[in-house]
């Protein structure tokens, strides 16, 4: 018997407080409140643990989830690479999104967002990527003279967002001072 069947049996076990055969489990849920039902092995228990399941499992709603894209620039002329970081310490979310020619565009699991709220923003240049085989010297530090060194960090950018639920589109000027 495999390790699987095992444990659905021991969980028929459990509800119904009689061993089944292995051969009689099945892997979808319906099914299993279908051989319940046709074996007359207590349905309406099956039944109630399966509402109850429904009940707590999902049926609350998607949480609030912020879509973010936007312009990144350079006093007034688009940034041609760059990452973008958001950071919500007091959530403890922090992400990226790639800048190309100016654009930026948040991408997360299932294209949901990111918990809406306050985010310090930084704005770094694109990270540069080493050539395959061994790495003999670190990667040298990545400069840009469209994206000044304050802007490299959250705690000297001064860049603040608020993101609210839906779509939200921000737009970074940096400037030089």
């Amino acid at each position: 018997m495999t390790q699987m069947k095992k444990t659905r049996n021991a969980i028929f076990f459990f509800f119904w407080q009689q061993p089944l055969q292995a051969t009689a489990v099945r892997s979808d849920l319906f099914g299993i409140v279908s051989l319940a039902a046709e074996k007359c092995v207590r349905p309406r228990l099956v039944h109630g643990y399966l509402a109850a399941a429904l009940l707590l499992g999902g049926c609350g709603g998607k949480p609030p989830a912020a879509q973010v894209s936007g312009h990144v620039t350079y006093e007034g002329k688009p940034v041609p690479a760059a990452v973008v970081l958001f950071e919500n310490s007091s959530q403890g979310v922090f992400m990226t999104a790639r800048v190309v020619d100016g654009d930026y565009k948040l991408v997360t699991a299932g294209n949901a967002g990111i918990p809406p709220g306050s985010y310090r923003v930084a704005i770094s240049p694109p990270v540069v990527d080493h050539p395959l085989g061994p790495i003999l010297e670190p990667p040298k530090k990545s400069t840009d003279p469209l994206i000044p060194d304050r802007y490299h960090d959250v705690e000297t950018s001064q860049l603040v967002v608020e993101l609210v639920d839906g779509v939200n589109s921000v737009e970074l000027d940096m400037t030089k001072r």
